[in-house]
């Protein structure tokens, strides 16, 4: 059953605004993103509990290393439209995140990634993954969403050739809810480490 909020939680809402934070302080790869933007990056759907949504935008942030690690951490965002930048306001309505650890730098890497609860983060391993659904804005604030946070089972398949991605991915939450989708275009990179 999922978790309904009228008022976005702390929780939420310091995951919102961290996110939207480094969005709007991290170097990206292209200088006049996001008015370069025009058209969705791809083609992609989420199926959510028997219920598809349309993803046609995908970013990658890219943290770095993780502590006392080689291994590198990003987070893959599955949207029904673009950030601009500088906040949500009535723009994304839904959104999937899931964090990977890989060996590469400055991409993430081609291959299957598996949930892993380990706290060293081996390569080719999901840690994380929040969705948010339904978003609803007032003043352009996030009053109302449907939220899920908690994996307990993921898988994504990744692969990008000729610089076009394509990635699988399925993820459960502690709430028993399920996401599954694909998604096939381009992504946009984010460096957070500055």
């Amino acid at each position: 059953m999922k978790k309904k909020t009228r008022i976005v939680t702390k929780l939420s809402f310091l995951v919102c605004a961290g996110l939207l934070t480094l969005l709007t302080s991290c170097n990206h790869n292209d200088d006049d993103y996001p008015n370069t933007i025009d058209q969705p990056l791809g083609e992609g759907v989420l199926t959510l509990n028997g219920e598809d949504y349309t993803t046609n935008f995908a970013y990658a942030l890219d943290y770095g290393a993780y502590p006392n690690s080689d291994n590198q951490k990003f987070t893959l965002i599955i949207s029904d439209n673009v950030f601009d930048g500088i906040s949500f306001s009535d723009n994304i309505t839904n959104m999937l995140g899931i964090e990977l650890s890989s060996e590469t730098s400055g991409y993430i890497e081609d291959g299957e990634y598996y949930f892993s609860s380990n706290n060293w983060h081996p390569p080719f391993s999901i840690s994380e993954a929040f969705g948010y659904f339904n978003l609803v804005y007032q003043n352009g604030d996030i009053i109302s969403s449907d939220m899920f946070e908690t994996i307990v089972s993921g898988t994504l398949t990744f692969n990008d050739s000729n610089n076009e991605a394509h990635f699988t991915y399925e993820i459960e939450f502690a709430s028993g809810d399920a996401i599954q989708g694909e998604y096939t275009g381009d992504i946009k990179y984010f460096s957070i480490t500055n």
